[in-house]
């Protein structure tokens, strides 16, 4: 009777069906394609098509997506990966890390263990300055740490596509960079940016300020990229839509909205992309006298448990914790245990809670 994949990391054991199918002879020259091998195993086509990507780099078969895969050693002596440790590279030391981050961390490393992996944790933030040499660092610490994948937790684009040029199996907790085909799981933060202008603009805004790090992130340029979007789909021809860059530090974001309100389109609704600078950004308004929701309104792109404790209740964009972490830790333990992740880009979009930072447009 023909095996059929149990429900816990699919990908591996699709990868040991076909090693054993490949030893018996079972296909003489060539493999099925992948929608007949995915029907036969009962698994999607990203499934079969991870373990088709470690076959391949084995030199068991040859080919690629799209053309038929010739088998080059039937008898499929695998050479598996002896090392079980996961690498995870962050921008920011551990205690550092948002609290979001934090979560996720944690039950990658727990779903890792659960398959006698280990998940170690890096900090590497030369690989993120914007000297070249740095990358010199980089490299050293991909070497030395020995891990069969890596997850990258917050990544510039150089780093991203060193890791893609690498040919290392790797996974983006966020957003990923076009030049830079990586798998990811993320929040689709276009979607949520081009949702948030709709939401102001039915509440009777106009002048909307989207309040942002000044660092090109991928992330970043995803919200800008929605926010621009979602006022030129508008049918309000009086739209002034502005993308306000900071530095990160506390004066940096009071500086910038004294300047946005100096200005004779002074906005009326914000759009914060950071949750941890939603405070600095409530705080600054509230001391220089405005009202919120009164005289401007305020959305938070993302969010994280702290902000519960503002007086008011922030208008906001939340995914469950449990949902988001899980996913990323079975993409994780799937590519920990093959060895290999397909560039595919999860994006799972939140849900919008209005909240009494979100009031109509002031006359």
């Amino acid at each position: 009777m023909r095996r059929i994949p149990k429900r816990v990391s699919l990908a591996a054991q699709a990868l040991d069906i076909l090693r054993d199918d490949l030893r018996m002879g079972r296909w003489k020259d060539c493999l099925p394609c992948e929608p007949l091998l995915a029907e036969e195993l009962r698994v999607s086509r990203w499934t079969i098509r991870a373990a088709l990507a470690v076959l391949q780099r084995e030199g068991t078969i040859s080919g690629s997506q799209g053309r038929r895969r010739r088998i080059l050693t039937p008898t499929g002596h695998a050479v598996r990966s002896e090392s079980t440790v996961v690498g995870y590279l962050s921008l920011h030391p551990r205690h550092a890390i948002s609290p979001f981050q934090f979560f996720c961390f944690n039950e990658v490393y727990r779903r890792l263990q659960d398959v006698g992996r280990e998940l170690v944790f890096k900090v590497t933030p030369t690989a993120h300055s914007h000297e070249w040499p740095a990358m010199k660092d980089l490299e050293r610490l991909v070497r030395e740490t020995r891990a069969s994948c890596w997850v990258l937790g917050s990544a510039q684009e150089k780093v991203q596509s060193w890791f893609s040029r690498a040919k290392i199996p790797t996974l983006v907790l966020g957003s990923t960079y076009e030049g830079a085909p990586l798998a990811s799981v993320d929040l689709d933060l276009r979607a949520v940016c081009r949702h948030a202008v709709g939401v102001c603009l039915h509440n009777g805004h106009r002048r909307i300020a989207l309040v942002r790090p000044r660092m090109q992130m991928a992330g970043h340029l995803a919200m800008d990229r929605g926010f621009r979007e979602g006022v030129e789909a508008a049918p309000h021809s009086d739209a002034a839509p502005v993308v306000v860059l900071h530095d990160g530090s506390i004066k940096g974001i009071r500086s910038v909205v004294d300047a946005l309100f100096r200005s004779a389109q002074a906005p009326t609704a914000i759009l914060a992309a950071i949750p941890r600078h939603v405070l600095t950004i409530v705080c600054h308004l509230l001391r220089r006298g405005f009202r919120v929701p009164d005289d401007v309104s305020l959305i938070s792109i993302e969010f994280d448990w702290y902000l519960r404790d503002l007086p008011l209740s922030l208008a906001h964009y939340e995914i469950g914790l449990e949902r988001f972490a899980g996913r990323l830790a079975r993409e994780v333990v799937a590519m920990a245990t093959t060895g290999a992740i397909a560039p595919k880009r999860i994006a799972l979009m939140p849900r919008f809670e209005p909240g009494e930072t979100l009031g109509r447009a002031p006359k």
